[in-house]
């Protein structure tokens, strides 16, 4: 019954995982699955959850995030750019994200909902040969979805997810079904 938000503050920390170089220049990065740097975060989130006059529930998140890449070392076709012949290091350049996400509940089964993400990364630099300099980028992400509760910890989504606008980034539009247990 208050308007006072929860309010978290998470450092985060993203493991380099994933395949990240020597990519195939035929998949067009399809076969990307990593950024090969630990990255360093500091988020500043909030969550609300509101009833309606009609009884129904909406509740809105939104996260705001700083981070800080590491270098990495690379070779070929990569993450960060380059050509078949490319080796030396990257300086991916630090990135901000923000995050924004409602729900709708129609009832206690079903629910419509959203998520979005704006990034925005800062130019990076490289040092080697053939040079894969991170370039600066943005971009605008959407995902429309619909949502359905089994029982109180599990339930599934089903939406797509697609890119609204960027620079120097590629354009997608996908489709997603997950389905979900908290233990």
């Amino acid at each position: 019954g208050t308007w006072i938000p929860d309010f978290r503050i998470i450092f985060q920390e993203n493991f380099p995982t994933g395949n990240y170089q020597n990519l195939s220049p035929e998949k067009k990065q399809t076969d990307l699955t990593g950024l090969g740097s630990f990255q360093t975060g500091l988020y500043l989130a909030f969550q609300k959850l509101f009833t309606l006059s009609n009884q129904h529930k909406y509740q809105m998140r939104f996260s705001a995030g700083y981070f800080v890449p590491a270098p990495t070392h690379v070779k070929g076709l990569n993450a960060y750019g380059g050509t078949s012949s490319t080796n030396g290091t990257t300086y991916p350049g630090h990135y901000i994200s923000i995050y924004c996400s409602g729900e709708y509940n129609l009832n206690d089964r079903w629910a419509l909902g959203f998520d979005s993400n704006f990034q925005y990364n800062f130019k990076g630099r490289f040092s080697g040969t053939s040079p894969a300099i991170p370039q600066e980028s943005a971009q605008f992400t959407l995902a429309p979805e619909i949502e359905y509760t089994f029982s109180p910890s599990s339930g599934m989504l089903i939406g797509t997810w697609f890119s609204l606008t960027g620079k120097n980034t590629p354009a997608f539009a996908s489709f997603f079904l997950a389905f979900l247990h908290v233990f």
